[in-house]
């Protein structure tokens, strides 16, 4: 019987190895702690169904709002639009490109009513929130380093319990500068206490955490459930945030 090749989940991990002990840990929210592909479709869900959105097909609508989204926070994030752009732009574009519904205002409460219920959600990442609290009992100081809207991150670190165990929590959008640069990592590292040599950052997105840490000249660990393909030589690479304790 011929053999098959491996499947991309089954191919093994560069760098795959338990994380030792660091003295800071700083962490990305969204993909990496929380759930944002299953609690943003599901806070999309309940914004159409609230609006009464005339969505013949819900799965095909996401996935090509998915697609609109990715674009605007890829222009975001290197500082090509800012936030009320991105805000007003996504779920605007999708509106029209997916449905062709032109209504600026109908797309503006559209988006009020999904990050109101992004900020409620609660599912978090496979042993997101063990790992948070066994880190937190050793001793480590926690950090978040995250690109997004504070108003909703912050819901996010409350609503599934965790707010309280981290130090310091820098949002992109309250120190006016987005992950990759070099910036944010420092504000990060120094409100959590930690220095270039006892810093490590954990998160899900190579551009953004993994080269962006990189550059700044701490280790990563780059979360990785997916088995992506990868060749930025991240410091730790996983599938599991147990990893980390």
């Amino acid at each position: 019987m011929a053999t098959l090749p491996p499947t991309p989940f089954s191919l093994p991990l560069a760098n795959k190895m338990k994380v030792p002990p660091y003295k800071c840990y700083l962490f990305d929210i969204d993909r990496t702690l929380f759930d944002f592909n299953a609690n943003a479709k599901e806070a999309m869900r309940l914004s159409i169904l609230e609006m009464h959105v005339q969505v013949s097909d819900f799965d095909d609508f996401w996935t090509k709002y998915q697609v609109v989204n990715a674009h605007y926070w890829h222009l975001y994030e290197h500082g090509e639009i800012d936030k009320e752009t991105l805000r007003r732009e996504r779920i605007y574009q999708a509106l029209v490109q997916v449905l062709g519904v032109d209504d600026r205002a109908y797309a503006d409460y559209l988006e009020v009513l999904y990050l109101g219920y992004m900020g409620r959600m609660t599912t978090m990442m496979p042993h997101a929130k063990e790992v948070v609290v066994a880190l937190k009992e050793r001793g480590a100081r926690l950090g978040i380093c995250s690109n997004g809207f504070s108003e909703v991150q912050y819901s996010k670190l409350i609503n599934c319990g965790i707010r309280d165990y981290f130090c310091s929590v820098v949002i992109s959008d309250e120190v006016g500068v987005n992950k990759p640069f070099p910036k944010i990592f420092e504000l990060a590292m120094k409100g959590a206490g930690g220095t270039r040599q006892d810093t490590i950052m954990v998160g899900d997105d190579v551009e953004v955490d993994i080269e962006g840490a990189q550059v700044f000249g701490i280790d990563q660990y780059y979360y990785n459930p997916g088995r992506l393909p990868c060749d930025c030589a991240p410091t730790y690479t996983g599938d599991t945030l147990l990893d980390l304790i």
